[in-house]
């Protein structure tokens, strides 16, 4: 079964597709992942780190974001040694900081990200380096960030985790308007690692945690077994 046969079983029952990078990828084999996504979602891993950076210039000649690009992709993941200019050719962003971490690659200049504009999230990259515990990667990256003298404001951070994350996807989710899906979260303001609760959007990024999560509701029903 050749590679494109494949990518069309894939999107027949996915959401989109989801390219490992452009490194592992021809020219052509780029442009033709956006001609079989069709209208669906594709997100390709770019700038991850210095090496596959300089690998792409090596072989190609050009940069990794910009043979990314003909993919003509909805969400370019990590970018942690985009240029700014690189920044800014993307429609959307999805940064893992924690992974990064792990991996020793850096650190993204999400507060550069956002200052040109761009829809950025923030998620955990793979199972097999971290937890996908979404309280410790923004409260990592607020850490992290700060400590690099970019100070990113909290409410920022909670976005990328939700408004920005639902955009970047297309969910009818991410934060609370009539006509919306009611997915919700919980959080015991009075629980030990958050209160006393001063700015609520910094307690959220910096202290809370699973413990203080009361109850998870999916669709306007509430999931049984989380307390």
């Amino acid at each position: 079964m050749t590679l494109a046969n494949v990518a069309r079983k894939v999107v027949d029952i996915a959401d989109g597709l989801g390219i490992s990078g452009a490194n592992e990828n021809t020219d052509a084999s780029l442009e033709q992942y956006r001609k079989l996504a069709g209208e669906k979602i594709v997100a390709i891993h770019s700038a991850e780190s210095k090496e596959t950076v300089q690998f792409s210039r090596d072989r190609t000649g050009r940069s990794e974001v910009e043979r990314a690009m003909q993919a003509k992709p909805d969400i370019l993941v990590h970018m942690t040694h985009a240029t700014g200019d690189e920044m800014s050719l993307a429609s959307g962003i999805v940064v893992c900081p924690r992974a990064n971490g792990v991996l020793g690659a850096g650190l993204p200049n999400v507060a550069e990200m956002l200052r040109r504009g761009r829809t950025v999230a923030i998620g955990t990259d793979n199972v097999m380096l971290n937890s996908p515990d979404m309280f410790r990667e923004m409260d990592y990256l607020w850490k992290a960030s700060h400590a690099q003298g970019e100070f990113i404001e909290p409410k920022e951070i909670l976005k990328m985790a939700t408004a920005n994350a639902a955009k970047l996807l297309r969910l009818d989710s991410g934060w609370i308007a009539p006509g919306r899906a009611a997915d919700l979260v919980f959080i015991d303001a009075k629980h030990v690692d958050l209160y006393p609760v001063h700015d609520p959007y910094a307690a959220i990024v910096h202290r809370a945690s699973s413990d203080s999560v009361r109850a998870v509701m999916a669709a306007g029903k509430f999931v049984e077994g989380v307390q």
